[in-house]
């Protein structure tokens, strides 16, 4: 038996979802074969964001809290890692924490040098490519 792959969706990706529940973004909470992880630190985030769009977002991030896995773990990034936002370097770290197989974020103006590496076992995607890969759209 294969387990499920383990990603962490960055905040960016949630809020997406949760501001347009039938977007591009929302048919990758139904994939198959995926363990979706998220921390209360991104369901802050996401909560912070949905009500600054003047959404409720009480019903969705009960919705993920149903359907991730939510973790407390962290670890150190390594030392000289170009992600000098705190947010960003602690949403890195909870997905390395968590032992997770992929970050997947579209935050490029943060994440754009790390793309495609790997830190301590976990891959930084950007959700286009996670998008096209898992949902074989655009190629």
């Amino acid at each position: 038996m294969t387990s499920k792959k383990r990603i962490f969706l960055d905040a960016n990706i949630l809020v997406a979802i949760g501001f347009r529940p039938n977007g591009s973004y929302r048919p990758l909470l139904d994939l198959v074969g995926i363990q979706y992880v998220t921390s209360e630190h991104i369901l802050s985030e996401v909560k912070e964001n949905l009500l600054d769009l003047g959404l409720d977002p009480l019903p969705f991030l009960s919705t993920l809290r149903q359907m991730m896995e939510i973790t407390d773990q962290v670890t150190m990034l390594p030392v000289g890692l170009p992600l000098n936002d705190d947010e960003d370097r602690q949403a890195l770290a909870e997905a390395i924490g968590a032992g997770c197989d992929e970050f997947v974020t579209f935050n490029s103006r943060d994440f754009n040098a790390l793309y495609g590496q790997t830190i301590y076992g976990v891959l930084i995607r950007h959700s286009a490519e996670f998008r096209r890969i898992n949902l074989h759209v655009g190629g």
